[in-house]
């Protein structure tokens, strides 16, 4: 694969390192993706990320390692997660305080972003990618807050909001709140990869419906804040899956939205 996008004049490659609060490394924080060995928790005997970077640099090519920074598990795997996976061991433990660290909505689990001990989670994550493995960046997939529909003040981490504006001189509101924690958690990311040093970069992808994203109800993504000040990413890689005729997304129309959106020189909109 590698061989024919060197081949075909590519020259960055994306693997996707942790889909679902897991590892396609050896991490200590996070247990073995089921996707490298069939089971989560389960030492695969090699390591996928060390041979990745070995072969792409082979080719002149970077390599990024692609993060789901909130994902847990589906309900119907739940029951399979590794007994060590930081949900399986804040759910278990003796402390009753850590248990919201991990939120369940629909049908999906999610680590709680407004809890400081999950910023510090995915931190730890990235920081020892960048510490252990030569990998050129790190980029964040697009899953954040869920989308959360109507009542949406009510659900998921209202409870920690709650506490929040009852200690608060001037609280923010539930959606300026939840978009903060969002940014504190990027924020904190950033530096660590930009202190990594060997010029790495960090970028996300979010989803490319700038309306989504400027919801009330979902995502929680501060993109008009990412484009234009530094100290958030590199980068901007929006998720544009749309071709030209869209009745919502035309191409063309939603790049030009995303242009604007970029107004800082230093930072890139990769399409």
């Amino acid at each position: 694969m590698f061989d024919k996008i060197s081949t075909d004049g590519m020259n960055q490659v994306y693997v996707h390192v942790r889909p679902f609060s897991d590892a396609m490394y050896r991490s200590a924080y996070f247990p073995w993706s089921k996707y490298v060995s069939g089971k989560q928790g389960v030492d695969p005997g090699f390591d996928p990320l060390k041979i990745m970077v070995d072969i792409a640099h082979a080719r002149n090519l970077k390599i990024h390692a692609y993060i789901n920074p909130y994902r847990v598990s589906t309900e119907a795997e739940f029951d399979n997660i590794a007994v060590n996976s930081p949900a399986y061991k804040w759910l278990n433990d003796d402390d009753e305080d850590n248990d919201r660290n991990v939120l369940k909505f629909g049908n999906m689990y999610y680590y709680n972003p407004s809890s400081s001990d999950v910023i510090k989670l995915i931190n730890n994550g990235v920081a020892e990618i960048v510490n252990n493995y030569d990998v050129d960046g790190i980029i964040f997939d697009d899953y954040f807050y869920p989308s959360l529909g109507s009542n949406y003040s009510a659900k998921f981490d209202a409870k920690e909001y709650k506490e929040y504006e009852s200690n608060a001189t001037k609280p923010m509101s539930i959606v300026d709140w939840r978009r903060n924690n969002i940014n504190q958690m990027v924020q904190t990311v950033y530096t660590t990869v930009k202190n990594s040093g060997n010029n790495r970069t960090f970028g996300i992808s979010p989803a490319g419906n700038l309306n989504n994203l400027r919801a009330n109800d979902k995502y929680y993504v501060d993109i008009d804040r990412w484009g234009s000040e530094t100290g958030f990413v590199d980068y901007i890689a929006p998720q544009q899956y749309w071709g030209f005729e869209h009745s919502i997304c035309p191409f063309e129309d939603n790049v030009n939205k995303w242009m604007a959106v970029v107004k800082n020189p230093d930072i890139k909109l990769y399409v």
